[in-house]
Formats: C-alpha cells, structure tokens, sequence
C-alpha cells in the first residue's frame, strides 16, 4: 500500500471540505483587480455542478477532456469536476497556435474543450480538424459561442448532490503536454495515485499547514501552478490565492495584501520585482518562503533576500516528476545556486553517457527514481523507453553531486 492510500484526488477535496467546509479554498483575483473566494463547501457544490453535467452529457471514465484557461476560479473547477467524473483533465497551453491546440486534441483523443470565450476563435479555426470533441462548455467573459454552452448555465441546470466515479488509483488523472522545442510535445500521464503522493511530499518539503495561504501566480496549464502550489495545499486544507496574471508593479502588493505565506517565482519575476520603486515597508508580510528555479547573481539574491525578506528555496523539478523532485531543505543547510536533495520518495544518480555513476563534483546526466513519477507518454511508447533505463528517468539535464550528495544543476 502507498501513502495515499486507495484515495482519488476527488475524495482529497471531499474529505477536507468534511473537515472544514466554511474554510476558503481560493481566494481569486483577476487581472483587473476584481477578487472573489469560495469555501471549501462552495467550491465543493461547484465541482459537483460541473461533474453531474458531465456526466449527464456521456463523458466516460477514461476519456480526456482539455481545458483552455487563464488562472483562475473556472480551470480549478473544471480540473477538479473531470476528475471527480473518472474523466482526464488535459491542460492547454493558451499562447497555443490553431495548429498547436489541433495536434494537442487530436494527439490526446479529447473528446471535450472547455475554454474561456476568449479563446473560441482558435477552437472554431480547427474544429473542422477535431471531430471527436462533441463536450464543449465556455466560461468568463464574453458568449458562449456556437455549438458551446455557457458554464454559468450549467451551474444553474445541475444538482450538486455528489456523484463520484471511481476508477482505480493508478488511472490517469491528467496528460500535460511538454514543451516541444525540437519535436511534437508529449503527453506525460499522471496518475491519481502519483499526484497525492506529490501533494504529500511538497507539502512536507515545504512546511505546510492549514494556515498557509499559497500563492499561484505561475501558469495553472503547467506543473509547477499544480503540483508546487495546489495539490500540496489542498493536501493541507490551506488556502489558494490565485492570480489571473503577473505584474510587476502590483505582484508584491498582491502578495502582501492577501496574507500570503508561500510563494514560487522563477527568475523573471525575481528581476522585475527587484526593478521596482523600493518602498519602506516591503518586508512587511506574512510570507515564509518561496520556492525559486533557474539561476540568478549572488548580487541579485542577496538584494532580494535583504530587501523583501523572503527566504528563496531552490530547487528543480519536471513534468514527468510532477514538479519538484530534489529541494534544499527549508530546515537544513541551503546552499545558493544549488538545486538541493531528492525530496521524500525520490532517489537522484549523476551518471557518465555509459549509465555509470560520476565521481562527485564531474557533471553529468540526471537521473530520478521513485515516486511520484509519471506513467509514461500517452501514444508514445517509443519516446517512454528512450527516457527510461529500468526504472531509472532519464532527465536530460545535466548536472554533478557535491561532498553532501547535493544536487547542483548545469
């Protein structure tokens, strides 16, 4: 038996709207500044909605239904009313092309696309292409479109007495497509099972507690929105506050005005934070640490840490491990410019092009064992054995292993 036990991520939501139904479970603001939150008993009942809909329109255990959307309340519920209906949430990039969003629901067999209206446009241009999608619901601003119904009328339409299709831990519980630079994406499953597990080590990893109230600025479509931020607070009971998008000049202000405790930012946001007017009081706030990818300057972590006051936890992860699979420990030594330990459950190997361990300090390729770890790519067994060595991930990212068996990334 596993940590997660025989549980879905439908029965993590259920059992902690049980434990706390009034307690908020996302606190939304979208890009014009307009914020609005439901408990975890409201959140629920939507969920419920969207599942019965679902459901009553034939959607099957199994089958894949994409979502298209900015961040915000809608992809949350829609992520979690798939699931709940023993459906696969396969999440969209929106800076997608036509042809890209073809190849993605085609490659997928999705037979479902809820969008945000304003990315309908790209929908009706390859519709002709998709035959299979016949589940088709629109959400936020803007109008239906044809052929879709609005999912504000849905809610209206459909009970949120709970229905729960249960399929086995091990079942897909999302495809999220990699980036493709040199070749078509591929499809990472990831199972019910592996996205619990991930939930219960970053939360660990991290320190986390029902208080913790997470912010997820950082796209929903991509594992780290999910799997550094929602899974791991939903797994605690905290609270989300999600960002429609990322300003520089409004982020931190965001930040500390809806007492967030955690953050995650890449370099980028690092930067244009630090470009920002300076004001007295920027380290005054209510967060513990973030989590931080990517290289930057000792001069512009030192900055950062001494003007805002955060702690930045660095550490590296995939879409096949289901975001981080190696962190420096929040309670440990941190080491700068170092990508940390393999988390609880995971092993790490820095290996020569021969499959052989290297000598500490040479670099070499990374290779991750244990769990979470995705299922493979969805249709593309060729790409899954070329990655695997037994049961060994192959990265594909280079790196080397210090006198303390820490990580270090090229």
């Amino acid at each position: 038996m596993h940590v997660s036990g025989t549980r879905l991520l439908a029965d993590l939501l259920h059992e902690k709207t049980q434990q706390q139904p009034e307690h908020p479970l996302v606190v939304f603001e979208d890009a014009h500044g307009a914020v609005s939150q439901l408990s975890y008993r409201q959140f629920s009942s939507a969920v419920n909605r969207l599942c019965n809909a679902l459901i009553s329109q034939g959607v099957q255990p199994g089958q894949k239904i994409a979502v298209m959307m900015n961040n915000c309340t809608e992809f949350l519920l829609a992520w979690m009313a798939i699931n709940q209906a023993g459906a696969v949430m396969v999440p969209v990039n929106v800076l997608y092309a036509p042809g890209e969003l073809q190849y993605l629901l085609n490659n997928s067999e999705s037979v479902g696309l809820i969008a945000e209206a304003r990315y309908l446009p790209i929908y009706q241009e390859i519709a002709a292409q998709c035959p299979e999608v016949r589940v088709r619901i629109s959400a936020r601003q803007g109008q239906a479109g044809e052929g879709f119904d609005w999912l504000d009328d849905i809610m209206a339409r459909y009970s949120d007495e709970r229905q729960l299709v249960r399929v086995s831990p091990d079942a897909p519980a999302q495809i999220i497509f990699t980036s493709g630079t040199t070749s078509r994406p591929k499809g990472a499953i990831i199972s019910h099972r592996a996205s619990l597990i991930q939930g219960i080590a970053v939360s660990q990893a991290l320190g986390m507690v029902p208080q913790d109230r997470a912010c997820v600025v950082l796209p929903l479509f991509h594992v780290n929105g999910q799997y550094v931020s929602v899974v791991p607070t939903l797994t605690v009971g905290g609270t989300v506050v999600l960002l429609e998008a990322y300003s520089a000049t409004r982020y931190w202000e965001q930040v500390r005005r809806h007492a967030c405790t955690l953050i995650s930012i890449v370099p980028m946001q690092l930067r244009t934070m630090l470009a920002q007017p300076q004001q007295m009081d920027d380290a005054k706030h209510h967060v513990r640490l973030s989590f931080y990818a990517l290289p930057t300057t000792d001069e512009e972590w030192d900055t950062f840490e001494r003007r805002f006051g955060v702690r930045l936890i660095e550490g590296y992860g995939l879409s096949e491990t289901l975001g981080i699979c190696t962190c420096n420990p929040v309670h440990g030594r941190i080491k700068r410019h170092c990508i940390g330990l393999p988390v609880l459950g995971r092993q790490v190997r820095v290996v020569d092009d021969a499959g052989i361990d290297c000598p500490t300090g040479q670099v070499g390729r990374i290779w991750i064992q244990g769990e979470p770890m995705f299922s493979g790519y969805y249709r593309n067994e060729e790409a899954t054995a070329a990655c695997m060595n037994g049961d060994w991930f192959d990265s594909g990212d280079n790196g080397s292993l210090d006198e303390d068996g820490y990580v270090h990334f090229y």
